[in-house]
């Protein structure tokens, strides 16, 4: 294995019940390297032991397995109080929060029992509802942290570290429904969450001015209570349990922020009710993405295509438009609707086989896949023959960059008084019913 996945793979043999794996890993990633490299690799020696490579994977299948190595069983992470009793000055229970790793590296404010009853207010739950089960993260120097179940109070918990209001716990409780705002990938992605429907302007949130920036409170203290929840209940911990090399500084609050539906200008229905919901639901969406780049100018069609120029194959495509943009598009370039430009961005978002094939995301995954059996997927099998007929095609032959026109979303957002286009590789992983959690 690679260097960065020794940690990861010893806690998934923990998972079947080896907790004294053997291992062998390479002192670096060989994936799509040139012959030079994978040979100087090669010849080096193991990540873990530091014996030479060859030499340590022979003795590793070799050697006699110790007692240590032949137990079984998972190893079990002592079980936390519900409530930790704590008492210090300000920066000593910071101290604490910061290395019980429950912090995103600021100070969180203290959630006491009285601040997670006002919480508690905000939802008809009951505290001790289940929520979601996350999965299981995190080989530790105490062993495996299994997973736990969510339950109400400790998104409230949560919330109340992250600052939240009581009124904020329908969206938090929704959001937790679905997990944490990201996956571990080596790759750095982040969530996104966009609030939908009339609950956006009933707690305060923005969709306006300044929306996805550090400025209103129910934006960036949900988005960042979402953060909190991968960190406090997921075990988030980079090189660890999340993977990506660079991390990605969009998780701070997750660009978290309200879908502007009521700006004049606007000429398309809202976004949750193009997916089928009403107009009077409220509804969160969650998105999976790396990020966004921004272009302002008249020409919002050519725009949009060269912010999603750096979209990877095989992933969806998010644009992002200000009410002026999104008027510009019906009324100067003839686009009174949604799937007319869905379907503008898919006929004239190309690249070519060439580009297509070096991307690690081709050649790690779609490549390979090719030799299984077809995804249990619409139409997987018509899919995998297409990209065998893809494989052979002259490197200069031109392709779309989507697999379909529904890859393609577009959000409205900002105030509208002047003509900005952001797009990137964002894809639409659920959308979320706020109403029942209230």
């Amino acid at each position: 294995m690679s260097p960065y996945l020794v940690d990861s793979g010893r806690d998934a043999a923990f998972e079947m019940g080896w907790p004294h794996p053997r291992m062998v890993s390479l002192s670096e990633p060989d994936s799509l390297r040139s012959e030079k490299a994978i040979k100087r690799i090669v010849k080096g020696n193991d990540y873990i032991t530091g014996k030479p490579l060859m030499k340590a994977i022979v003795e590793a299948l070799t050697v006699p397995p110790t007692k240590e190595e032949k137990e079984t069983g998972k190893l079990k992470h002592p079980v936390e109080p519900r409530i930790l009793s704590f008492s210090g000055m300000y920066d000593e229970v910071q101290e604490y929060f910061h290395k019980s790793r429950m912090t995103d590296g600021l100070p969180v404010t203290v959630p006491t029992v009285d601040s997670v009853k006002a919480m508690l207010k905000g939802t008809k739950h009951e505290p001790d509802e289940i929520v979601a089960e996350t999965f299981k993260m995190g080989f530790t120097e105490n062993g495996q942290r299994e997973g736990q179940n969510i339950t109400v109070e400790k998104v409230a918990v949560i919330g109340a570290m992250a600052g939240c209001k009581p009124e904020y716990m329908p969206v938090l409780l929704a959001l937790a429904s679905k997990g944490p705002p990201y996956f571990s990938s080596a790759q750095s992605f982040t969530g996104m969450a966009v609030v939908h429907g009339p609950i956006a302007k009933e707690i305060g949130m923005e969709s306006g001015y300044g929306a996805m920036g550090p400025y209103n409170h129910a934006n960036a203290a949900i988005g960042r209570a979402w953060q909190l929840m991968g960190r406090c209940l997921c075990y988030a911990i980079p090189g660890l349990t999340i993977m990506g090399d660079w991390g990605n500084n969009l998780q701070y609050n997750s660009l978290t922020f309200a879908e502007n539906a009521e700006n004049p200008m606007i000429p398309w229905q809202p976004f949750h009710v193009e997916k089928g919901c009403q107009p009077e639901d409220s509804v969160v969406s969650i998105w999976e993405g790396r990020g966004l780049r921004q272009r302002c100018g008249y020409n919002i069609p050519d725009f949009a295509l060269k912010v999603l120029g750096n979209v990877e194959p095989e992933n969806g495509g998010l644009v992002l438009l200000t009410p002026l943009s999104a008027k510009m598009l019906e009324e100067d370039f003839g686009f009174d609707t949604r799937d007319k430009f869905r379907q503008y961005i898919f006929d004239n978002s190309v690249m070519t086989v060439g580009e297509w094939l070096d991307s690690d995301q081709v050649q790690t995954f779609t490549i390979p896949h090719l030799e299984l059996p077809p995804p249990p997927i619409e139409n997987g099998e018509a899919f995998q023959e297409e990209m065998k007929i893809r494989l052979a095609l002259p490197r200069d032959t031109i392709i779309p960059r989507f697999k379909d026109p529904s890859q393609i979303n577009f959000l409205i957002v900002g105030e509208g008084m002047i003509y900005f286009v952001a797009g990137g590789d964002f894809d639409l992983k659920s959308i979320v019913n706020i109403d029942p959690w209230r």
